[in-house]
């Protein structure tokens, strides 16, 4: 599988970013003068024109060779949206695809920090820890940052990790009894093409939890929420003929890169 690489900063763009929702409707006008509108939900995307300034010789190359791997606009590779969170399901744990521990208990539409019900209530009736997580089809080596709000009733134990086949990285936090935001950040070696965000909790307690949220950089940013459409777009291209890149000294390369992602 191929995918748009990560800086050595952890993240996947710079800013200024832009980025346009494409959509096209299809017009068809009768003999009689009648006016048909139809959407043409194959044409819709997000176009991403990502500006980057003093790149390296090694992230320069790592665009060029993805460009070369593509044949440019020829083939498709994994985009992880820059902007957005790489969970599906962002606050409805009772998914499939979030994968739940036999004696944890989910109740929803409990209150969040703004006042909404749009939280769970994440209740381990087992003796041991038990926990609930989400696996992505990410790259695994890249940098990431798995984060939520939480709030307890009394002083909580959680247990957040990011893992993969090739490792995991671990946290120890704990919820007090107002909302706070909570995250597990890092980076693993290995070449796994998965990860999987864990939340688990020890025996007999219980959280409040709002707006899971996995992002492709270091630390946690303003949350999106998800359903079934998450930031992974697996079927992007360039839409580059070519790339230009500038070379402004040693280790400062600047280039524009224009990448399509389908939105089905």
């Amino acid at each position: 599988m191929l995918y748009f690489p990560q800086l050595a900063t952890g993240a996947t763009a710079q800013f200024p970013m832009e980025w346009m929702l494409i959509h096209r409707t299809i017009f068809n006008r009768t003999p009689d003068g009648t006016l048909v509108k139809l959407d043409d939900p194959n044409a819709s995307g997000i176009r991403w024109t990502l500006r980057y300034q003093g790149l390296t010789e090694a992230e320069r190359a790592a665009v060029e060779t993805l460009f070369r791997d593509t044949e440019g606009r020829l083939h498709t590779f994994v985009f992880l949206d820059p902007r957005g969170n790489l969970l599906m399901w962002s606050e409805d744990l009772s998914k499939t695809v979030w994968r739940k521990d036999g004696g944890v208990q989910i109740a929803p539409d409990v209150p969040n920090p703004e006042g909404a019900e749009r939280a769970s209530r994440i209740t381990n009736t087992a003796q041991i820890d038990q926990g609930i997580e989400q696996t992505v089809d990410v790259p695994g080596w890249f940098h990431y940052c798995f984060s939520f709000q939480a709030r307890a009733a009394s002083k909580t134990r959680m247990i957040l990790s990011i893992s993969n086949s090739d490792g995991s990285i671990a946290r120890d936090l704990y919820a007090t009894d107002n909302w706070a935001l909570y995250w597990c950040s890092g980076q693993l070696n290995g070449s796994a093409e998965e990860l999987t965000c864990r939340v688990a909790l020890e025996a007999g307690s219980a959280i409040d939890a709002f707006g899971f949220q996995l992002a492709a950089q270091p630390n946690p940013s303003a949350y999106n929420r998800t359903y079934s459409r998450s930031g992974v777009y697996r079927r992007s291209r360039f839409m580059n003929d070519e790339l230009r890149f500038v070379a402004h000294g040693i280790d400062n390369h600047a280039v524009t890169v224009t990448v399509f992602s389908p939105a089905t």
